[in-house]
């Protein structure tokens, strides 16, 4: 008996026809097995429910992508990442906890990425099964090697020159998990929600130092002589800056692909 496993959700904005949300929670894979029943699950977060799905709505003008996932099956992950690159809808991918594994190559599909303060991305290499005699294992070592060249063309691609290859290679051979700052540094993440960028922040320092007088408004600045004149107890203007950094939680987690 073959049931439905609910997990990826493709939902119309309600009164805009032009938007779609889809919802990727969970595990990327083909199916999953009921290790209760035994039942055989058709996996709606695999490629071929994606782009069945996907095709019904060509017409749309925005997609918004929400990921929450621990990775999977790196074919299953490319299929997904594919049909999205080539829809032709604006795609912005939000990172509503964990984009780990092939779920952070999914998360840099779209022409936007966002997380949250709390969001985590994990990356690593590939990892699979073998078996078979010694030159089978080397080869499989080998395959695994070229296959990952993919995933690293993404990841620079992305990145738009914010981060090395050899920084890159340290990262996925560390198997790192990477805080929504750091994605803001090395360039898989556009922005976070509830922080300014770096340009508002220079914005709003800029408007605190040099504040606009309303019309009309006079103007109380004092020459020296009017300073000198106002007593011992005149002190000059003084303007104190706090530029405290929010603290980081890293939370460290593994995703096996």
């Amino acid at each position: 008996m073959v049931i439905e496993n609910l997990k990826c959700e493709f939902t119309p904005q309600p009164n805009d026809p032009d938007t779609l949300n889809i919802r990727l929670y969970g595990d990327v894979e083909p199916y999953s097995c009921d290790p209760m029943t035994g039942e055989i699950r058709r996996s709606k977060n695999s490629q071929d429910y994606f782009a069945e799905q996907l095709d019904k709505y060509r017409n749309v003008k925005q997609i918004n992508l929400y990921i929450n996932s621990a990775g999977g099956f790196v074919d299953q992950g490319y299929g997904i990442y594919a049909n999205l690159k080539r829809h032709p809808a604006h795609k912005t991918c939000y990172i509503d906890g964990f984009a780990n594994s092939i779920a952070s190559i999914i998360a840099l599909s779209g022409d936007e990425t966002i997380m949250y303060p709390n969001s985590m991305m994990g990356i690593h290499n590939m990892m699979t099964a073998c078996f078979g005699n010694a030159a089978e294992m080397r080869k499989t070592a080998d395959d695994l090697e070229k296959i990952m060249e993919g995933c690293k063309t993404i990841y620079l691609d992305r990145a738009a020159g914010k981060i090395t290859a050899e920084k890159l290679t340290e990262l996925l051979d560390n198997e790192t998990m990477l805080t929504a700052d750091e994605c803001i540094a090395y360039g898989f993440c556009d922005r976070i929600i509830g922080r300014q960028s770096p340009d508002q922040a220079a914005g709003a320092a800029d408007e605190n130092q040099h504040p606009e007088k309303p019309n009309g408004a006079e103007d109380d600045s004092q020459t020296p002589d009017q300073t000198a004149g106002a007593g011992s107890n005149a002190k000059p203007n003084q303007q104190a800056t706090d530029r405290k950094s929010p603290d980081i939680f890293a939370c460290i987690a593994k995703s096996l692909l």
